[in-house]
């Protein structure tokens, strides 16, 4: 069963074909053992590309179930307080 949460997390990796990785810090639903969410340009609706790099973040949307990652459904940047 996949369950859909809203996540808090923090970019760890960002490859130049689309794919990247983020560590979920405080998942809203935390059912099931995925702290990792994977996105990518070909599986999420809503990624600012341009905008991620590692340490980056970020809030968003994910599909949970029993996998290892999660599957990042939409990210956006949180405005950093400088």
């Amino acid at each position: 069963m996949t369950d859909t949460i809203k996540f808090v997390g923090e970019v760890v990796r960002v490859e130049p074909d689309g794919f990247g990785i983020v560590r979920f810090h405080n998942p809203t639903d935390p059912t099931g053992p995925s702290k990792l969410g994977m996105f990518s340009n070909s599986t999420s609706t809503m990624v600012p590309f341009r905008e991620l790099h590692p340490g980056v973040k970020v809030i968003g949307i994910a599909d949970i179930d029993d996998h290892e990652f999660a599957a990042v459904r939409t990210l956006t940047v949180v405005p950093s307080n400088r």
